[in-house]
C-alpha cells in the first residue's frame, strides 16, 4: 500500500510504502518503508536508532508467508536475480511493456529493454542489487503484492511492489528504500544509469 503523510505530520511530505499482512480479515503485521531524504538526511539521522539497536526482523517469522504461491514465485525469482547481480535474468521475468519505478531515486522506466539497460548499468549501486536478500512476501497474484528485502548493513529494509499479468509475468515494479543510507555520489551514478549513451 502506497500512501502520503502530509507535511503537518513530520515537517515534510513523506511518501511511504506499507506492507500489510492479514489473517481472518484482521491486520496482524504492518511495516512502513520510506526514504529518509524526504525529511532531509540531517533530520532523519536525528531520529535514527543506533545500528545495533535496529531490529533484525519485524515478526515476519511469527506471521509466516501467506502470499499467493504465484506471487511468491515471481518475487523469489526476481529478488534472487537482483541479488545475484544478474540483470538479464531479472529482465527476463518482466513483461515487454513493464513499468519500472524506483520512487526513492525518482526514476520511471517503460519497457523491458530500458529496464534491462538501467539494471545492467546500475545494479551494483542499488541497495536491492547484489547481496540483497528477500525477507517477506505479501499479496496475491490477482491484486498484486510486494516483497520486503534487506541489503545487510547498507539498507536494513526496503520494499518492492509487483503487479503480474494472468500468466504470472511481472508488468509493474515499484521500489521504495531509504537512500539516506547511501552516499550521494552513488545515487547520482545510479540515476545516471537511466541515460543511454
Amino acid at each position: 500500500m502506497f500512501f502520503t503523510d502530509s507535511p503537518e505530520m513530520f515537517g515534510h511530505e513523506l511518501r511511504a510504502a506499507g506492507t500489510v499482512d492479514f489473517r481472518d480479515d484482521r491486520i496482524v503485521r504492518w511495516v512502513d518503508t520510506w526514504d529518509g531524504r524526504s525529511l532531509t538526511v540531517e533530520a532523519t539521522e536525528g531520529m535514527r536508532v543506533p545500528e545495533d539497536a535496529y531490529p533484525g526482523e519485524f515478526a515476519e517469522a511469527e506471521v509466516g508467508e501467506n502470499a499467493s504461491p504465484v506471487l511468491r514465485q515471481a518475487a523469489s525469482a526476481f529478488a534472487a536475480a537482483l541479488a545475484a547481480g544478474d540483470a538479464l535474468a531479472a529482465s527476463s521475468l518482466l513483461h515487454q511493456d513493464v513499468v519500472f519505478e524506483d520512487t526513492s531515486l525518482h526514476t520511471l522506466l517503460e519497457g523491458r529493454i530500458q529496464t534491462h539497460a538501467f539494471l545492467d548499468h546500475g545494479l551494483t549501486r542499488l541497495a536491492y542489487g547484489p547481496e540483497s536478500a528477500l525477507r517477506h512476501v505479501v499479496g496475491s497474484a490477482a491484486e498484486g503484492g510486494a516483497y520486503e528485502w534487506s541489503s545487510g548493513g547498507r539498507v536494513p529494509v526496503g520494499v518492492t511492489a509487483l503487479e503480474l499479468d494472468e500468466d504470472g509475468v511481472i508488468t509493474r515494479v515499484t521500489v521504495k528504500w531509504d537512500t539516506s543510507l547511501t552516499p550521494e555520489a552513488t545515487l547520482h551514478e545510479a540515476k545516471g544509469s537511466t541515460i543511454r549513451h
